[in-house]
Formats: structure tokens, C-alpha cells, sequence
């Protein structure tokens, strides 16, 4: 029978080692499993950089890793897929292309002394006295905002007189996290990266805000109006939640 002192050190013992085993890392598979002492209560999965890394309680048995594995294998390469397509539409300019409403825009790149673009028959131009990818984002990125500018000035003015809403002033900004926006005086204030979406889909935008001035919340009555407005804006709406994501970050 164990005296209390052998039964305090053999406590002790499973303490400290339990403890200083905060993680472990193995592979299954090829697949970067994690195992950890947080609280974990189920198996986790994630897609970082578009490679598959999975988490879970650290004594998770191997077996049980791969049937989890197994059941998610279709929502797996769904995840893996779809980084792939965001990654190539956030990283469009290094991939030799542009969106411009909704349209892929090959771009044609060469070198001179004097920077400059040029647009013809689907073909953006791009003449470059650097070879550093990041001037060719700044140049590409600069004609992407001038456009966006002088279309959507001239479609909010169209939109507005059609649904019959009037807005105070247009303000073109640059966000990462929203499309448009729009201020109790009606300065409605517009994202240029909506150049890069389908036509439709900025124009549901514009209506969104422009409806805005009207019901400046998102009730019941707001969406009614918008409906009023556009009968497609349902389909819109999703089109930009599936698929904005990697545009608004460019």
C-alpha cells in the first residue's frame, strides 16, 4: 500500500507532466493535427493558406480523427477550393488579370520609362518603369478607382431619379470591411471597389443606401423598400455575400 508521501510525489508527478504538455503535434495523413490541453469539447478544422490543419483535446484518439476526417472529406475540398478562387481574386493582378464589373480584364505588361495605362477591346495595358509587383497593384489600382469614380457618379444619379429617391452628395471611399454607407443629411458614401462587382450588384448597393434615407435602419420596412425598388435584390444581396469577400480585401 502506497504511504501518502509516494502518493503526494506520483500527484505531483501527473501534475507537472500534464502541465508542461500544453500541445502536441502530429500528422495524419499528411494533415497537421494539433492536439492541445485548452478546453476543447469537440475536433476542430480549419483551412489556413489554403492547407487543412485540424485541433482537438490532446488525448484524441487517431481513429477517431480520421472518421472525422472522412464524414467532412466533401466539406474539406469545398474549403480548400474556395481559398484557392479567393486567393487568385485578392492576388488578380499578379495572376495577369483584373475584375472590372464583373468582367476579367487580362493585363498586358511592359516596361518604359514613363508609367502608363492604357484600355482596348477587354486588354488593360500597363506600361511600368518598375518591375516591383506592388507599383503595378498602386498604377492598376489607381485606374480601377478613376473609373469606379466616373461610373458611379453617373449610375447613382440614373438609379436615384428611377426609384425616386434623392440624395444630398457622393462620396467615393476605400473600405476593406463595407460596400457603402449613407449619414442622416443623405451623403451617401460608396466603396470604388464596387467597380469590380457585376452591374447588378452595384446597382443593388446603390439602392441599399439610397433606401437608407428613407428608413436609415435595417427593419422590416427598410427591406420592404429595397424590394419596392429592386424585386432581385434577394439575389443580389446573396451574390455579394458569396462572393464579395475576396474583392473588398484587394
Amino acid at each position: 500500500m502506497e504511504s501518502r508521501f509516494e502518493l503526494a510525489i506520483k500527484n505531483f508527478s501527473k501534475m507537472f507532466f500534464f502541465k508542461n504538455l500544453k500541445k502536441e503535434i502530429q500528422y495524419i495523413d499528411n494533415i497537421k493535427v494539433i492536439k492541445t490541453r485548452k478546453r476543447l469539447k469537440t475536433i476542430t478544422l480549419r483551412v489556413k493558406g489554403g492547407v487543412l490543419e485540424v485541433l482537438c483535446p490532446i488525448f484524441t484518439p487517431n481513429f477517431f480523427i480520421k472518421k472525422v476526417l472522412k464524414n467532412k472529406e466533401t466539406w474539406i475540398k469545398s474549403k480548400i477550393n474556395n481559398y484557392s478562387s479567393d486567393h487568385e481574386i485578392t492576388d488578380q493582378i499578379s495572376q495577369g488579370f483584373i475584375k472590372f464589373k464583373n468582367t476579367k480584364l487580362k493585363i498586358y505588361f511592359e516596361s518604359g520609362m514613363k508609367n502608363r495605362i492604357s484600355y482596348e477591346k477587354g486588354i488593360l495595358k500597363l506600361t511600368c518603369n518598375s518591375k516591383n509587383i506592388e507599383e503595378k497593384k498602386r498604377l492598376v489600382g489607381e485606374w480601377l478607382r478613376k473609373e469606379s469614380e466616373i461610373y458611379l457618379r453617373q449610375r447613382i444619379k440614373t438609379i436615384s431619379s428611377k426609384v425616386g429617391i434623392k440624395f444630398k452628395s457622393l462620396k467615393i471611399k476605400s473600405y476593406t470591411g463595407r460596400w457603402g454607407s449613407c449619414d442622416s443629411f443623405g451623403v451617401i458614401c460608396l466603396n470604388w471597389k464596387l467597380i469590380m462587382l457585376p452591374i447588378d450588384v452595384i446597382d443593388y448597393v446603390i439602392i441599399h443606401e439610397l433606401a437608407h434615407i428613407i428608413v436609415p435602419n435595417h427593419s422590416k420596412n427598410f427591406w420592404n423598400l429595397v424590394r419596392e425598388k429592386d424585386s432581385q435584390y434577394l439575389k443580389r444581396k446573396n451574390w455579394l455575400k458569396e462572393n464579395g469577400a475576396p474583392l473588398i480585401r484587394f
